[in-house]
């Protein structure tokens, strides 16, 4: 029930955002809007039980991440600067420790992205097909290093309830 106030009370702030918080539509279309938004939703996604993450874990992560992201940033700037030889970028197939967990696929193709020098291209069922800068940083143990860090964090899954 909580969930669905939630996510009732969001969509009614993204309707009031979406119409500029105009009543020209008039009070009646908006809680008409909000109310098949929210049971739509409901229906879809049903609310299940989480387990939110561990915190120490979750900081540890965050850390990591900060200083993945600088130490991969400096690397990119220095070679951006840096005359040398071309850019030797490769596209690798990272095959998933979690196929299972399409949640943590979509997670680990976040945070890939957005690391400096890497770029994920596509998320399959089993794989992600990753584009990465520099050839000699490639490492395959990295991306299953961050799986299974990621995993760490978010915890097992529980199960959706059957509809």
């Amino acid at each position: 029930m909580a969930e669905a106030v939630a996510r009732g009370v969001a969509l009614a702030a993204l309707w009031w955002i979406v119409s500029e918080g105009s009543t020209l539509v008039g009070p009646q279309l908006a809680v008409l809007v909000v109310a098949t938004a929210t049971a739509a939703s409901l229906w879809v996604s049903p609310p299940h039980p989480r387990r939110p993450p561990h915190p120490l874990r979750l900081a540890g992560a965050l850390g990591w991440f900060l200083l993945a992201c600088v130490r991969e940033g400096s690397r990119v700037a220095a070679r951006a600067l840096r005359p040398g030889p071309p850019v030797e970028s490769v596209v690798v197939v990272h095959r998933l420790l979690h196929p299972d967990r399409p949640d943590l696929a979509i997670l680990l193709a976040d945070v890939i992205s957005v690391l400096p020098g890497t770029l994920v291209l596509r998320i399959d069922d089993d794989a992600l097909l990753v584009h990465v800068l520099n050839r000699d940083r490639l490492d395959l143990a990295d991306l299953a290093a961050t799986e299974r860090r990621l995993a760490a964090v978010v915890g097992r899954r529980p199960t959706a309830p059957e509809r």
